[in-house]
């Protein structure tokens, strides 16, 4: 496995008695480019092991055109899933509000001590979270937005405090509709993110299309969500709670919790969670199909 000689995260290794047991690299093309994405798995009995079907088993991945940069986004994403696993089921779970929001939204990691990275990122989740259940609980107005891609289509839901949240979707592909969605201070920004989340959701989609022959069904309610989305049906839901948004408002949102996760994971990073109370409880019932993976 090769070391990540300089810059963050050295150390992080296994072989240098770091958490990480291995990388896997391959490439993932967004928008007519061939961009590095990387695969990490944590080690052994550090965190539970995967039930996923469709999204695959590996603990963190990063997609980007350096690939420096793609092997630092997926050890901080295997670094946030080890808090995340070590803290909600704990003692401390209510002081990091997975009481009121068990999933793993809103958890940042950004290499070394320097909050304001982690803090920044896990602000931008939450406020991303909160925009697309406010919106999915008829709480928030979405607007279609025309793009430089035929292909994909997307609208828009402005943020609560600036900037916007952007869902892209496109198909009928291999294994039907796939949708990305990201935030930022502005529509490219966020468009950006959402188009590297539609990418890899595609790719999941594809990879699902060539095993369900097998003995397999996916057993995780966030999959089962982006199979019923990706069918014709799941679809024209989509393009009917768009349609019945017109003129909503958007809820004043509030912290349900905002500071570090301190934790073993600190010695190479700066762990943050930041969620907002959420505007109804559609995605935290399993048996519900809510726009919500």
């Amino acid at each position: 496995m090769q070391e990540l000689k300089a810059g963050p995260y050295r150390g992080v290794t296994a072989r240098k008695g770091g958490p990480v047991a291995s990388f896997e690299r391959t490439r993932l093309e967004v928008l007519n480019r061939r961009l590095h994405h990387v695969n990490v798995r944590l080690v052994a009995d550090l965190i539970p092991q995967s039930s996923h079907v469709v999204f695959g088993t590996v603990d963190g991945s990063g997609t980007h055109q350096a690939l420096s940069v793609a092997r630092r986004l997926a050890v901080s994403k295997a670094l946030e899933r080890w808090a995340y696993h070590q803290r909600v089921k704990s003692p401390e779970a209510h002081r990091y509000a997975f009481d009121v929001d068990p999933t793993t939204t809103g958890i940042a990691a950004f290499p070394g001590q320097q909050a304001d990275g982690a803090r920044r990122s896990a602000r931008l989740e939450a406020w991303e979270r909160f925009s697309l259940l406010a919106w999915w609980e008829g709480c928030a107005e979405a607007r279609w937005v025309e793009t430089d891609w035929p292909e994909i289509e997307a609208f828009v839901i402005e943020g609560p405090w600036g900037g916007v949240t952007v869902v892209a979707l496109s198909g009928p592909g291999d294994g039907g509709w796939a949708y990305g969605h990201g935030s930022g201070a502005s529509f490219g920004e966020a468009f950006d993110r959402a188009v590297i989340g539609l990418a890899k959701n595609r790719s999941a989609l594809s990879l699902w299309q060539c095993i369900k022959g097998a003995s397999m069904s996916p057993v995780s309610a966030l999959e089962r969500r982006l199979l019923h989305f990706a069918s014709t049906a799941g679809y024209e839901e989509v393009r009917s709670r768009v349609t019945a948004s017109v003129g909503r408002r958007m809820p004043k949102p509030a912290f349900a919790c905002d500071c570090e996760i301190v934790g073993p994971w600190s010695r190479f990073a700066t762990v943050w969670r930041a969620v907002m109370f959420p505007p109804g409880k559609a995605f935290s019932d399993k048996n519900k199909n809510a726009f919500f993976f």
